[in-house]
Order: C-alpha cells, then structure tokens, then sequence
C-alpha cells in the first residue's frame, strides 16, 4: 500500500497545519468539505477577502 494517493486529476494540493500536523486535500476535496457547513463557507470567503485587501493596501502604502 502506498504511504498516499496523490491526484491525477489535476487538482491543485492545499497544505496547512493543524495541530502538530500537516494536512493536504486537494482543492476539489476542499470545497467538499466546505459545501458541508455554509456559515463556515461564507467566512472563509470573508476572511480570504480581507487578508487579499491588507496585502494590497500594504503594498499601495510600500510603493507610495
């Protein structure tokens, strides 16, 4: 048995910590979960907004 599967699909790999461990679903596997608990969705969507409008702000104010 293989120590994992890895996609052939083409999906791209998400990889983040969780606990003491690293975790890695694809980008389909993702949104499947997700899909299961909307609140969760709409503040992932939320949160992925607001960290994206620092990042520019804090690069309009380096270039300025």
């Amino acid at each position: 048995m293989p120590l994992a599967e890895f996609p052939n699909d083409g999906s791209k790999l998400i990889r983040f910590r969780c606990g003491g461990a690293w975790c890695v679903v694809t980008e389909r596997e993702m949104i499947k979960l997700l899909a299961h608990d909307p609140v969760l969705w709409v503040e992932a969507i939320r949160r992925g907004k607001a960290i994206l409008r620092r990042e520019q702000a804090k690069q309009r104010k380096e270039r300025s």
